[in-house]
């Protein structure tokens, strides 16, 4: 939801959090020009447009608004993978090693899924780990870099005195 802030010449600005996301600008008597340029613009979609008044514009943002949010959240997250991974049933205790019949019907969707699901949670966790390695050899090259800036900056401290002295100030 977009909140909009009505500004002192007229127009609408809207606000998603402290981000500027949207406008609504009075172009004439009956036109109102709506913009929505924060966020990004999926092939075949409008984002921006005219209505009649101010607030079918901003109702025109805000549809707008919504449905990108809605696209852009279509991606789950990794604790709704996580619950939906995990079993309704709790396991019982393993028998002897005996050869199972192939599961059918539910049983094998269901177990296609957890698979899948799995599998996408084991991705993700690799993801994770790939990227805090990353970070963590980013923060030790910044810590290096730091270290070096000091040493720089001591030794220019010391050229600057030493010429201080030979100018004699």
């Amino acid at each position: 939801m977009i909140r909009w802030e009505e500004q002192p010449d007229g127009n609408w600005l809207g606000f998603s959090g402290q981000a500027l996301v949207s406008t609504a600008t009075k172009r004439d008597e009956n036109r109102w020009d709506w913009e929505v340029p924060g966020a990004g613009k999926p092939k075949g979609w409008r984002n921006s447009g005219h209505r009649t008044d101010e607030l079918e514009a901003r109702r025109a943002a805000d549809a707008y608004w919504d449905k990108w949010l809605t696209a852009a959240a279509l991606k789950p997250d990794l604790g709704r993978l996580a619950e939906t991974s995990v079993p309704t049933k709790p396991r019982g205790k393993p028998k002897a090693a005996k050869a199972e019949p192939a599961p059918r019907g539910a049983d094998s969707r269901r177990s296609v899924e957890l698979e899948a699901s799995n599998a996408k949670v084991q991705d993700l966790q690799r993801r994770l780990e790939r990227a805090e390695a990353r970070a963590e050899k980013a923060e030790e090259r910044a810590t290096a870099a730091e270290a070096r800036a000091q040493a720089s900056e001591k030794s220019a401290k010391e050229r600057l005195a030493r010429l201080r002295d030979v100018l004699g100030e």
